[in-house]
């Protein structure tokens, strides 16, 4: 949750006008010129949709910028256009705070919630694909600078998860009440992603690569030119055990979802058509019907009778969905007491002398 009280908008305006002296802290144009003032969202209103952040009024969400265009283009329109950045306003305000929205991974983002990479590319956000958003990018000129690559979103808790942490987000009512679902197994691994390209990643676009890597990067090579351009595979990379070793591995991945060149995840009939298409397992299913909690807890306890702990289960809508609302369609239910080592210990382990004793085997 955000640390600062949520606003109306009204007030969140006048807030914002009164501690920016009702000027447009980027070019200094104010309000007693006659000038236009906007209380511009640093980070776009649309992206804040959980219960308590509703459209983002948080005064450290605001900066006054000047709208005038029969002036100039106005810098409000600048950091629409992403010209000025969040950062950029952040300082030229003296706010200190960055308002993300729940469930955002800490990191550099524009306006629209792409994250900004390490060489200053940048991924494709929740809100590429807009039109709106299409639209100002490209009167800027923009769009050159993003990547094709998108990292996997968080997945938000279900209410009864018991293994949360400081960091993780947790829906407050069960999101799929009178909706047809799928729940599969959570399998401890690592996330992976994988392009028609070839290109492979972890669950952020640019995490250094990793020895563990290589068996799902062979993969890739050999079946990514099937995907069509734009699509891409999501899935649990298994080849280094964390903090569950498995025994019964069809193969060292299994695939979650696919995505299309939209940004929109598949239905899952289609990613098991996929499977079939390409040869993979997906993850185990549980259960595939209308939500149905216990059911699902049912199916739970019995396959870890049969099959051994496991790290927990996840559950998401049958239809495709769009990227925005992946929250909205995805949740996960997590063992209490989870010992989930570091990602340092276990890529530490892999390293050791002994790293067999950190693999996993296919039978």
């Amino acid at each position: 949750m955000q640390s600062e009280p949520l606003l109306d908008r009204d007030t969140f305006r006048q807030l914002v006008f009164e501690r920016d002296n009702y000027a447009c802290v980027a070019c200094g144009a104010s309000a007693a010129e006659g000038v236009r003032l906007d209380a511009h969202h640093i980070i776009e209103r649309r992206l804040f949709t959980a219960e308590g952040e509703e459209g983002g009024y948080f005064v450290d969400n605001g900066a006054t910028l000047c709208d005038d265009r029969q002036k100039h283009l106005g810098c409000h329109r600048l950091a629409e256009q992403t010209v000025l950045s969040p950062s950029q306003i952040r300082e030229l305000a003296g706010i200190k705070t960055i308002v993300l929205p729940n469930g955002t991974y800490d990191g550099k983002y524009t306006k629209w919630l792409d994250p900004i990479l390490k060489n200053e590319r940048r991924g494709r956000g929740p809100l590429f694909y807009d039109l709106s958003v299409q639209r100002i990018l490209a009167e800027a000129g923009m769009l050159h600078r993003y990547t094709m690559y998108v990292h996997y979103p968080r997945t938000w808790h279900l209410p009864d998860s018991p293994r949360r942490t400081k960091d993780d987000c947790a829906h407050h009512i069960i999101p799929f009440a009178n909706q047809k679902v799928i729940a599969s197994i959570k399998r401890d691994g690592e996330n992976a992603t994988i392009y028609a390209d070839g290109y492979v990643h972890a669950r952020s676009i640019d995490a250094p690569s990793h020895l563990s890597q290589t068996w799902i990067r062979n993969l890739a090579a050999r079946l990514s030119y099937q995907l069509d351009p734009g699509f891409r595979l999501c899935g649990e990379n298994l080849y280094a055990r964390h903090a569950i070793q498995y025994d019964d591995l069809e193969s060292y991945f299994d695939l979650f979802s696919v995505w299309d060149n939209n940004n929109i995840s598949l239905s899952w009939s289609d990613v098991e058509l996929w499977a079939q298409i390409l040869d993979i397992p997906t993850v185990p299913i549980l259960y595939r019907g209308p939500w149905n909690h216990n059911a699902i807890v049912s199916a739970f306890k019995a396959y870890q009778e049969q099959h051994g702990e496991q790290e927990g289960w996840v559950v998401r809508t049958a239809d495709a969905f769009a990227y925005q609302n992946f929250k909205k369609n995805v949740a996960k239910w997590v063992r209490p007491h989870h010992n989930r080592t570091t990602v340092h210990n276990w890529r530490e382990w892999f390293n050791s002398p002994d790293s067999t004793n950190h693999l996993r085997r296919i039978e």
